[in-house]
């Protein structure tokens, strides 16, 4: 059963159809060309479809009905305009952006350009031809009455299918070739009053009686019906009366439908039920992959680029090529996207972590070259499978090269790696993966910068050392720096915790306290004293780092030491009094 799904566009109300192809204006102003344009509006609606599509073409003389039968198949009248006068109603190719919905594809119905018309040059229709042949699943062909020798002649554009259609790169397309990827021909003839018949009186099938006439007739019909049988492996012909013989009923048959003859009505409802039923799937040039809507649109540029190419051919092969190459594309995409994922969900809430250590810990949180192996193999191994499904047996060998670079492309984009020191230590410089290395450093080096700040702070070095008035009290100082050091080693995480660590170090200014502290005055003597006052003499320290000194005289109290007074000599003169006050 065959039901209406309304196709979609994001952002955009569709109408009932949509130009998929229209002519190519010339820039110049002086009409067409032969060229083709594609609409890229119908484009983009073609490449939403992930469901394997039939294609049900119409195509014949122009003003023969084609849009209204279209239009009867959807059960959607007017969806391809209709025309009553004599200019082409249809331009180019159109698209139902309603399409037919079975269980497993969707049927897409083409109303195309007329042959015949006025507008068009033969070698624009013949284009069109070819491109409607393309697309095509089911190619159904309707012309007026029973096709006399003349019919046949006007069919001759069919003749040209034969040179205009590669199937290989090089190939002169062979018509036996063309048959296996070309399906199926259907002739409709419409306002057929009675049949042909032979001497006895008898009904002549119309299938026998066309190809009959054309094999009495001129070379040309000849040719047409050897083409056409060449060509296309199954050849049918199916037939309507005429609907009413009322002028008022003809001119509008979708308002006048109940009034029509019952034959051509009870015809039209064979006919739909004989289409839906022999309808088939698009295959791939390989004929073993059914083809989607995004194939369909990605094969439409393909072959309207090389129709407008001069000299160039629409290649059955290449451009089925050219499409694999794009899925090729787009499972490369999703899975560098997939290992960016992953990464991001099996590293989330562990950074900083180890970069690149050994543990015998299996755990995914070990290090993160280690997470990210593991992620890579998945993904790696995922887009190799994924190549051997898609590859066709018929273009394997034209894709190996390419797909053994999509492969190292793949490699690259996910981590690129080089060497940047004599020791070649290997260092991540590009692709996903340097993300996630630089987020790990940067928080490991957040960590570790912190946690040295800590275990500093809580030492109490720098204070004693600040404190400290003499060197033989602050050398004490280096047992209490390798302790602060062994602990932050023990309990820094990532690789930023060595290069913090010598930072750090440099950077810190009680090593160069500890080497700019004087050394204590050396030969402390009492030079002079009478009844009230005391005078000392010292010589400088050994050490003083080149430093201007001022000494500091110091009683020792029940307290604790207390200033006496201060110089920047080497000597001073003390009163009795003050060092005798609370001098223990």
């Amino acid at each position: 059963m065959m039901i209406p799904r309304q196709l979609q566009l994001p952002g955009r109300t569709l109408p009932p159809a949509l130009p998929l192809i229209l002519p190519f204006s010339r820039s110049d102003g002086n009409g067409e060309s032969a060229r083709l344009q594609v609409n890229d509006e119908a484009v983009k609606m073609l490449e939403t479809i992930t469901k394997p599509v039939a294609v049900l073409s119409v195509c014949g003389p122009y003003r023969t009905g084609k849009s209204y039968l279209l239009s009867r198949l959807l059960g959607r009248p007017g969806t391809f305009q209709l025309g009553h006068s004599m200019d082409a109603c249809t331009r180019g190719i159109w698209l139902s952006t309603t399409a037919l919905e079975c269980e497993d594809h969707l049927l897409l119905l083409l109303d195309t350009e007329g042959i015949g018309c006025v507008e068009g040059s033969s070698e624009y229709i013949l284009n069109l031809l070819v491109i409607t042949t393309l697309l095509s699943s089911t190619l159904l062909y309707n012309c007026s009455e029973v096709p006399q020798a003349s019919d046949l002649e006007q069919m001759s554009v069919f003749t040209h299918l034969t040179r205009c259609v590669a199937v290989g790169r090089a190939d002169s397309s062979a018509a036996q070739e063309l048959q296996s990827h070309f399906l199926r021909f259907i002739w409709l003839l419409r306002n057929v009053i009675s049949h042909p018949l032979d001497e006895d009186g008898a009904e002549i099938p119309l299938k026998t009686y066309i190809h009959s006439e054309a094999a009495s007739s001129t070379q040309q019909s000849k040719v047409v019906m050897e083409t056409l049988e060449s060509v296309f492996p199954s050849l049918d012909c199916l037939y309507v009366p005429p609907p009413s013989a009322d002028p008022a009923h003809t001119a509008d048959l979708d308002t006048h439908w109940d009034e029509l003859e019952e034959d051509f009505r009870e015809k039209m409802e064979e006919i739909q039920q004989y289409l839906f039923r022999h309808v088939t799937t698009k295959l791939s040039f390989d004929r073993t992959t059914p083809i989607t809507g995004a194939d369909l649109a990605a094969l439409l540029r393909e072959y309207v680029t090389a129709i407008n190419a001069p000299g160039s051919l629409p290649s059955l092969q290449e451009s089925w090529v050219a499409v694999i190459k794009l899925k090729l594309e787009a499972i490369f995409t999703e899975m560098v996207g997939k290992y960016t994922r992953d990464m991001e969900e099996k590293t989330d809430g562990l950074f900083p972590m180890e970069e690149d250590i050994p543990t015998e810990s299996e755990s995914e949180s070990s290090s993160l070259m280690q997470v990210h192996w593991r992620v890579f193999d998945e993904c790696y191994h995922n887009l190799r499978q994924s190549i051997r499904n898609l590859l066709p047996h018929h273009t394997g060998n034209k894709l190996t090269l390419y797909t053994q670079s999509l492969l190292t492309k793949f490699t690259s984009a996910v981590a690129e790696f080089g060497t940047q020191d004599l020791l070649c230590t290997e260092t991540v410089r590009g692709g996903a993966l340097l993300r996630f290395v630089q987020q790990n450093y940067k928080l490991s080096e957040e960590m570790c910068e912190k946690l040295w700040d800590r275990l500093f702070e809580e030492s109490g070095i720098r204070n004693r050392v600040v404190r400290a008035l003499n060197r033989s009290i602050a050398i004490d100082v280096g047992s209490d720096m390798a302790a602060v050091v062994g602990e932050y080693m023990e309990n820094a995480v990532g690789p930023a915790k060595l290069k913090v660590l010598e930072r750090k170090r440099a950077a810190n200014d009680v090593e160069r306290m500890l080497r700019d502290l004087p050394g204590p005055p050396v030969n402390v003597r009492l030079v002079g004293r009478d009844r009230d006052k005391h005078k000392l003499r010292w010589d400088p320290p050994a050490i003083n780092a080149g430093a201007a000194l001022r000494y500091v005289v110091q009683k020792r109290t029940k307290e604790g030491w207390r200033d006496v007074t201060t110089t920047d000599k080497c000597w001073v003169v003390i009163d009795k009094q003050q060092i005798k006050r609370d001098t223990v």
